[in-house]
């Protein structure tokens, strides 16, 4: 399975620009965009779930900063309130036939009875609007992708990058989904037994480039975030805290390998999310932890980390920005 391959003017030029946003109390976005630096180009955008506070949405600002008019790829990586506010309308207005939408694999009949509706009124709708915004596509079982993994590396998905500028220039890159895992959610399907945590279904996945393991942690945690295997947590180089440093996904934190570079997390104050003892875990010299949301930061309603990756020689070149209420975490 793969995206549609693209060209870059030179590799040199090749820049891959992450952007985790998060919200003063709630809320989690991510912008991912590979970039043309010389021709000023979007070559792939993606965006990994959506929210929307007192009418501020980051993400758009982010997408018409770029001049996106249409998305190559969208994750919704669960039906939390706080990932999905605003996503089904970003999809309406940044479809293109070939978008492909990944959403966790589930069964709405082994859900805890109006578990989606109680979590927010408006996520079944949602579902259901995503679902219409691809039903007449011909191609729909290419662009509407369940996910259900199985904490390896065996469901991926792969584009190729080649340099105009050097024909010889192949690079593959691949997006691996580590999460849910199918055996789990599977169970209560058999079972016919009702759960009650729609963290169950979280998507995490990795998108490796030359081997540099990014990881997008959703909202994975416990069981799921457990059964990741211990070889690819080991060599991840940068990850997206999965569910705001909780306790449920200690697990990543506690398998961390020393080739970790940064690592970056939104909050859920309602929950009292972060928890500082696993914000100190993923907190080094060595490998900042930043922080979408610094407690002594109230510039403005929201906070983003941007880093800014070129592969273009054998040392990795990165800048990292942040914005409004985002910066480094400093244990105390």
């Amino acid at each position: 399975m793969s995206f549609s391959d693209f060209k870059v003017s030179s590799v040199k030029n090749f820049v891959v620009s992450l952007f985790v946003v998060g919200y003063k109390t709630q809320g989690e976005s991510i912008v991912i965009l590979f970039r043309d630096d010389e021709k000023q180009k979007i070559l792939f955008s993606m965006v990994v779930d959506c929210f929307v506070h007192e009418k501020v949405n980051v993400t758009r600002k982010i997408l018409d900063k770029y001049g996106i008019k249409t998305l190559d790829a969208v994750c919704w990586t669960h039906p939390h309130w706080d990932h999905s506010y605003g996503i089904d309308e970003l999809v309406h207005d940044y479809l293109s036939p070939s978008t492909t939408i990944f959403s966790p694999k589930f069964y709405y009949g082994n859900l805890k009875k109006d578990l989606l509706r109680s979590e927010c009124k408006k996520t079944p709708g949602i579902f259901k609007s995503l679902r219409e915004e691809v039903a007449n596509n011909p191609n729909i079982n290419d662009v509407w992708r369940t996910i259900s993994a199985s904490g390896d590396l065996s469901l991926n998905f792969t584009m190729q990058l080649s340099a105009d500028d050097d024909v010889s220039v192949k690079k593959d890159i691949k997006f691996y989904f580590l999460t849910p895992i199918g055996n789990r959610t599977d169970e209560f399907a058999l079972e016919g037994t009702e759960f009650d945590a729609p963290n169950e279904l979280s998507i995490s996945f990795i998108i490796s480039l030359d081997g540099y393991n990014l990881f997008f942690g959703g909202d994975t945690e416990y069981g799921h975030a457990e059964d990741i295997q211990t070889s690819i947590v080991k060599s991840l180089r940068w990850i997206k805290v999965p569910h705001h440093c909780s306790l449920g996904g200690k697990s990543i934190a506690e398998r961390i390998g020393p080739k970790l570079d940064f690592s970056t997390s939104t909050i859920y104050s309602k929950a009292n999310l972060p928890v500082e003892d696993v914000q100190k875990m993923y907190a080094s010299p060595e490998h900042p932890l930043y922080m979408t949301q610094l407690p002594n930061r109230k510039a403005c309603v929201y906070g983003v980390v941007q880093y800014d990756y070129r592969f273009n020689s054998d040392n990795i070149d990165v800048d990292i920005t942040t914005y409004g209420n985002a910066g480094a975490y400093t244990p105390k």
